[in-house]
């Protein structure tokens, strides 16, 4: 089940090392660097990058029913 997280989040780590790469010179940036980070920026927060590890967390408890027994897969669904 980990190694699904970690394929489905992969571009999502991806934009989050390039974010901090780009933040460590910001201070020195071009107008079109700051463009693109902002363009970046939103990109992330558009797929939900910074709620992306919390949903990751829930994900066990909408496996199980109320009372606490493993829901059928057929009954799972990828919520946001």
């Amino acid at each position: 089940m980990q190694d699904a997280v970690d394929l489905a989040l992969t571009d999502m780590r991806y934009m989050e090392r390039r974010l901090r790469a780009a933040e460590e010179s910001l201070a020195d940036a071009s107008d079109d660097e700051l463009a693109a980070y902002g363009e970046l920026l939103i990109a992330y927060e558009e797929r939900g990058g910074y709620t992306a590890d919390t949903r990751v967390d829930a994900a066990p408890a909408r496996t199980r029913t109320r009372r606490g027994h493993p829901r059928p897969p057929a009954r799972l669904a990828l919520r946001r």
